[in-house]
């Protein structure tokens, strides 16, 4: 995952070109290579004219029949007018063509937007890719995250996964201590254990993992299991991750235990919350403050998993620390 800043027109020209050489590496084919220019080319010329820059994050994944694309624009400016008019080709409010977000949202397999007057807009865009000579893809994941590190830090120490299984789904949210190399081998390390035990319980998934961390630095982790056929989450948490369900109900927090995995942390315990089919989980590590409160995003929750995760690292990241912050609903997207 990568961000990049848009403040003028040369970052423009970066950001497609950055964007473009991820995708290569893939394989993707010209034609989609195309498409991506330009959906990033519109985003990042939006935010310029219209919030006076921001930020985009890309990220790319194999899922089960493909290559996927998240795109997600983020800015603090004045926000999206009338949302229904700027998606319609034509309608401007700076002279220019018109046609940017109803290009970005007919090239998108899922497009998304959430914005506040005077709080700023956040887009996203999934792109369905291919490689060249494969067929085309129609498929959709209902979780997302952000996961970035430190300004200055290639590389990331907190992590995440999500793997769902025939009748539940787990989610695991990882902080390595510190930062830069060291705390991203004990991040890297939580997924590889995470991933290789996901049928155990939370409690036997984290002893797993604090087994499996004693070479490295430690880290704090939470693995969540949820079971939408019983309505039941199962949450297991040591040290600084943060995990709440939201519904159009309540807003219920979880909770964690003090420690370090991978110094031993002896019995792990397990928390079980109630799960409706509108509820939708968040977990995220202290990169990003856990002050905030689901009542200031109205409407929020009802959009696209991985636009949640944005518009929380856009608002709530701290300047000095990498964050994570994943997000699982409970019914289809």
């Amino acid at each position: 995952m990568q961000q990049m800043l848009v403040y003028d027109a040369s970052q423009v020209s970066e950001a497609r070109r950055l964007t473009a050489h991820e995708c290569r590496k893939w394989g993707i084919g010209e034609t989609n290579l195309a498409q991506v220019e330009l959906v990033v080319t519109e985003f990042a010329t939006n935010l310029i004219k219209h919030a006076g820059g921001g930020m985009l994050v890309i990220d790319i994944n194999q899922v089960r029949n493909g290559i996927e694309l998240t795109i997600l624009s983020l800015d603090k400016g004045p926000g999206i007018g009338n949302l229904g008019n700027a998606l319609h080709d034509g309608y401007t409010t700076t002279g220019s063509p018109g046609t940017g977000l109803g290009a970005i949202k007919r090239l998108s397999g899922t497009f998304d937007t959430y914005s506040v007057p005077g709080k700023g807009a956040a887009l996203l865009s999934i792109m369905n890719l291919k490689k060249t000579g494969e067929a085309n893809l129609d498929y959709h994941h209902f979780s997302g995250a952000v996961c970035l590190p430190l300004t200055g830090e290639e590389a990331c120490g907190d992590n995440w996964a999500v793997e769902q299984l025939k009748d539940r789904t787990m989610v695991l949210a990882v902080d390595g201590l510190g930062h830069g190399s060291l705390a991203a081998e004990a991040g890297n390390e939580a997924v590889k254990s995470f991933k290789q035990n996901v049928m155990h319980s939370p409690p036997e998934i984290m002893s797993l993992i604090d087994r499996a961390l004693q070479s490295t630095r430690g880290a704090a982790a939470a693995v969540a299991e949820i079971i939408p056929g019983s309505q039941i989450v199962r949450y297991s948490g040591i040290g600084n991750i943060s995990g709440r369900i939201v519904s159009t109900e309540e807003e219920r927090k979880l909770i964690t235990f003090n420690g370090t995995l991978g110094m031993g942390t002896g019995r792990i315990r397990e928390l079980s919350y109630p799960w409706a089919e509108n509820s939708l989980l968040i977990m995220h590590s202290d990169g990003l403050t856990a002050r905030w409160h689901a009542e200031n995003y109205p409407g929020l929750w009802l959009k696209h998993p991985a636009l949640i995760a944005g518009v929380l690292y856009r608002d709530q990241s701290r300047p000095k620390d990498d964050s994570v912050v994943v997000v699982v609903k409970g019914e289809k997207y």
